[in-house]
């Protein structure tokens, strides 16, 4: 199957930017072809919905995207697809810019390091937690969200063309 959203995924130092979206559907100007409602041979199937409606398995991607399914396993029977016109999906993403102007992997965590840029009442908050923080020996260097990296960590290694998530507790190398 040729997947689009990973196959033009970025790869910055060897590592793939899941976070990086690669299709992206402008309600105004995507059209709807049709519906698909999933019979018992099209469960879990996205491939074969594709193939039936498309002509080939390519735009498997595009009907999970545009639906907001994740995981096409989940698709049962009675569910309602909408097709979309597969020339609507946009792949020009322009990358978030860092604090410093420039493009990276690391604009959000940028955000939340350089709060000179945050409204005042959320330099205070962060002001407020670094100096909490710093009451403690073992604390964080960097104050950021759970869902955001530290300088220095991975949370996956590519060796050998096969990509290794890491789970738990602590992500660095």
């Amino acid at each position: 199957m040729d997947l689009k959203t990973l196959l033009n995924k970025n790869v910055v130092g060897g590592k793939v930017i899941m976070t990086e979206p690669t299709i992206i559907f402008s309600a105004a100007n995507t059209q709807v072809l049709g519906k698909f409602t999933v019979t018992e041979d099209y469960i879990g199937r996205i491939d074969l919905i594709s193939r039936q409606i498309y002509g080939t398995e390519s735009y498997a991607d595009y009907i999970l995207k545009y639906n907001g399914i994740s995981n096409p396993f989940s698709i049962g029977e009675g569910d309602i697809l909408f097709l979309p016109d597969v020339s609507a999906g946009l792949v020009n993403w322009k990358k978030p810019m860092n604090v410093v102007g420039n493009t990276n992997a690391d604009a959000v965590r940028d955000k939340f390091l350089q709060t000179k840029r945050l409204p005042v009442e959320d330099q205070k908050r962060i002001e407020y937690l670094k100096r909490k923080a710093a009451k403690y020996p073992n604390a964080a260097t960097e104050l950021l969200p759970p869902n955001v990296l530290k300088t220095g960590q991975t949370n996956l290694t590519i060796q050998n063309g096969t990509i290794t998530l890491k789970g738990g507790g602590d992500l660095t190398k």
